[in-house]
């Protein structure tokens, strides 16, 4: 730092005859307005990036009020480092949160000119302040860039990579004990396959990068499962979901509990128990379950053999379902259709909880139901028709792409 900036921080610097940080100092009320216009301007689309914005945006008043007030900028800011990193985690491209911070200091400066200089002294303690702002700005930089590349090099690739043959190994029902003592893991004699299906973000934020949304996902998922276990996890996944293997059942529901946490968006697991050698079956067994669980509209788990046994037997191959999953046909290319049908089956058949689920007003819930009727030959608001036509959803999901 130059030695003029650094006799600026050592003395409180004035403007227009009173204190030059006094446009900063309601740092609450200030906090807030900054909020806002990171909401405007950077995210525009809703309710900011995570719930820390405002406490983040307040801390950064208070340095750039120290200094100005002659107090030291500090070396190091943890709170900022842990602020970015959280931005790390949730998927936020590292563009964006640079943005939002270089908005917050452009605010803090309008601020500050905004006061008339009325002299040479008041122009050189002007000067002051806005080189010693910048270093404030340069040093929440370092600590976000610090925070956000910490964040993504302490993430559990190395750990995953080691087990990543295992995990395809079981997966594949090729697993040698040899192979298991290579990767650092005892296998069990019998484990519980976890299917898990993650719903795609709703948000759709400019500035958000997909590729780095679906890597904080997949991160959230391997961490929640890392923090849980003690150890790196015996699972394939992806943002979409993916396979998760706990030995000797290990903890299953909690797990799954950690998973709709992790994801920050809506989480179905299935889980079927199964010996070591009937893993691959038992895979295939827990995606069906999956399929139709989300064919369902249900959220949550896991679900269990027994509870979707019927749910299950609909998705096996054959002429009967591929009739069921026929019966959709006239309506599959009709997605307000095809999501109102998987609502109104999936609560009871109650228009008013449809309609409030889809924000649609109830006669439009109506009128899609009859079109449903017309098109497929069943009605939905009939306990026959509606049986039906929950059969074919079934079969209709279990026909199309695997969703986990």
């Amino acid at each position: 730092m130059l030695e003029d900036e650094r006799e600026a921080e050592r003395r409180p610097l004035a403007l227009g005859g009173r204190p030059m940080s006094q446009p900063l100092r309601d740092v609450r009320a200030l906090a807030q307005r900054l909020a806002a216009r990171l909401d405007d301007r950077v995210f525009p689309c809703g309710d900011g990036p995570h719930a820390g914005v405002v406490a983040l945006a307040r801390y950064c008043l208070e340095l750039a009020v120290a200094a100005l007030d002659g107090g030291e900028t500090p070396p190091r800011m943890p709170r900022v480092e842990q602020a970015a990193a959280g931005w790390a985690r949730e998927g936020v491209s590292i563009e964006i949160v640079q943005r939002a911070v270089h908005t917050g200091f452009r605010m803090i400066l309008d601020l500050v000119g905004a006061t008339e200089a009325r002299g040479p002294e008041d122009q050189r303690d002007l000067m002051d302040g806005v080189r010693l702002i910048l270093a404030v700005l340069d040093t929440v930089s370092t600590a976000v860039a610090t925070g956000y590349v910490r964040e993504l090099s302490t993430r559990p690739e190395a750990a995953n990579a080691v087990v990543r043959p295992l995990v395809s190994a079981l997966l594949g029902g090729y697993a040698t004990n040899s192979l298991a003592r290579e990767c650092g893991v005892a296998l069990a004699a019998d484990y519980a396959v976890l299917a898990v299906h993650v719903a795609p973000p709703e948000l759709d934020r400019p500035g958000y990068d997909a590729d780095t949304l679906a890597a904080g996902t997949v991160h959230r998922l391997r961490s929640a499962l890392t923090a849980h276990l003690g150890r790196a996890p015996l699972a394939a996944l992806s943002e979409r979901g993916g396979t998760v293997l706990l030995p000797d059942g290990e903890r299953v529901d909690a797990v799954s509990d950690d998973l709709a946490v992790a994801a920050q968006t809506p989480v179905t697991t299935a889980v079927v128990r199964a010996g070591r050698d009937a893993i691959p079956e038992a895979v295939e067994q827990a995606h069906r379950l999956l399929d139709a669980a989300v064919a369902l509209g249900l959220h949550g788990g896991p679900h269990r053999f027994d509870e979707m046994a019927l749910e299950y037997q609909i998705t096996r191959p054959g002429p009967a379902l591929d009739r069921l999953a026929a019966i959709l046909g006239p309506i599959a290319e009709f997605p307000d259709l095809m999501d109102t049908l998987r609502v109104h089956l999936s609560h009871d058949l109650t228009r008013r909880t449809t309609a409030r689920r889809l924000q649609v007003h109830t006669n439009t819930v109506d009128y899609r139901l009859r079109r449903i009727a017309q098109l497929t030959g069943f009605d939905p608001t009939a306990s026959a028709g509606a049986w039906t036509l929950r059969s074919a959803l079934i079969a209709h999901t279990a026909t199309g792409p695997r969703l986990g």
